[in-house]
């Protein structure tokens, strides 16, 4: 079973991830980048979902720190083209608005 990190601080968007992805995936999550990185160091995940704005810093330091090791898509409520860009250029697999559709999409990422 394929294991992808979850690192997201806002409850309620973990849950509705988690749920989407229930049964096919294993799924850790944690709340915040130093969390991440240290679940990430003992065991890599498949992939890793990561929230564009944590309490530690910003998603796109755990794409640069991922770099060759396993693929980062990033999640953010307050997207636009700019920041969709930088994430892209930073080596991100994907950048995704979250919305009610990207929940609902969220296994076919």
């Amino acid at each position: 079973m394929n294991h992808i990190l979850l690192i997201e601080d806002e409850r309620d968007h973990a849950v509705l991830i988690q749920r989407a992805l229930a049964g096919d995936y294993r799924i850790s999550h944690v709340e915040t980048l130093a969390a991440g990185r240290a679940l990430a160091g003992q065991e890599p995940p498949a992939l890793a979902l990561v929230d564009y704005r944590l309490p530690d810093g910003s998603g796109d330091e755990f794409v640069a720190w991922a770099a060759d090791r396993f693929p980062v898509i990033l999640l953010t409520a307050f997207g636009n083209e700019r920041t969709a860009v930088e994430a892209i250029k930073a080596g991100a697999l994907d950048y995704v608005t979250k919305s009610p559709e990207m929940f609902a999409d969220v296994p076919h990422l």
